[in-house]
């Protein structure tokens, strides 16, 4: 099957399973349904971390759980089919939405003024338009902003971990240099301090990154730093430059197991109970826009100890301090 067909496939499935979840939505209103409804936003027909996320709402809340209508809504990649289904969902009249990420939510708040919304979001809810503060506001929103600004401590650990560095560089999107700022200050500051040259480079997608690897400027790079960012989510990269011989400092955990030698993370297990209580406090009653934004505060340091003859070994005093180690 050709890619193109592939896609198109996935669409109709999107839209098939938005379009049933519509049909269930309809049938409990018209039937005088009179439980809350609560819509998740869901990726794709089935998305596990809806599953994590009603698990949660069931163990944390079983009485509310029981009393309420939660319908997962595979919502479309594609920005019309998008806005259609969300449009649709909103006409059914839910009590509240769930939304995954920032996209939803800026749409949801800004679009269709969703009359409460919970939300996880690793884009500023406030430069969104979710909410006009972290504490209190006016608007009928709360959630949980995924402040990634760990990109300074990565660098760190990378050069920690591999002392005899030279050349360290740091691979990000577009969106990531938007927002570099402060955080570009501090990894120069912190490259100054162990003697070393920091190369940025730009990519916005895989095949550009893997080309942009064998440039002779990014070669001579002896160690990287994947910040959190689409581009890094996919394991090609790190697992190359692993083929290079080039020890990688990544935002993500999982890429640990697959290539990455370090990882330096948020802890997001928390994320999934953390929305079922937000949910649950708005449906018992507590106004959204009373409720402050929350924060991660965990973090987690994961590396590879391997005898890979490619790579140079991660000094021990950096074993120590990880939280997760993998042999």
């Amino acid at each position: 099957m050709a890619a193109t067909d592939i896609v198109r496939l996935a669409h109709a499935l999107a839209l098939a399973a938005a379009s049933l979840c519509l049909a269930a939505l309809r049938s409990d209103q018209a039937g005088g349904d009179p439980r809350p409804s609560v819509v998740f936003l869901a990726q794709g027909p089935a998305d596990p971390y809806f599953d994590r996320f009603a698990t949660a709402l069931r163990e944390r809340h079983p009485q509310l759980f029981a009393g309420m209508r939660l319908q997962a809504l595979a919502v479309p990649d594609d920005e019309a089919g998008f806005a259609q289904a969300l449009r649709a969902a909103a006409a059914t009249g839910p009590r509240l939405f769930v939304a995954q990420n920032g996209y939803q939510a800026q749409f949801l708040r800004t679009v269709l003024r969703a009359p409460a919304l919970v939300f996880s979001s690793q884009s500023d809810p406030r430069k969104l338009g979710v909410v006009s503060g972290l504490a209190e506001h006016p608007e009928p929103s709360t959630g949980i902003w995924i402040n990634d600004e760990l990109d300074v401590k990565r660098l760190e650990l990378l050069l920690d971990a591999f002392p005899s560095l030279k050349v360290a560089a740091v691979l990000g999107d577009t969106d990531w240099f938007a927002g570099l700022g402060p955080a570009l200050d501090g990894m120069q500051k912190v490259a100054r301090e162990h003697g070393v040259t920091l190369r940025l480079f730009h990519a916005d997608s895989v095949a550009e990154a893997l080309q942009l690897l064998e440039e002779p400027r990014a070669a001579q790079a002896e160690g990287w730093c994947l910040p959190r960012t689409q581009l890094s989510l996919d394991a090609r990269i790190a697992r190359r430059l692993v083929d290079m011989g080039k020890p990688v400092v990544a935002g993500h955990t999982p890429d640990v197991y697959e290539a990455a030698q370090l990882s330096y993370a948020q802890d997001r297990n928390f994320v999934a109970p953390a929305l079922a209580d937000l949910v649950a406090r708005i449906l018992q009653g507590e106004p959204p826009a009373s409720i402050p934004i929350q924060i991660p505060q965990r973090f987690q340091l994961a590396v590879r100890v391997s005898d890979d003859p490619r790579l140079p070994r991660i000094s021990s005093e950096v074993v120590r301090r990880a939280d997760l180690v993998i042999r």
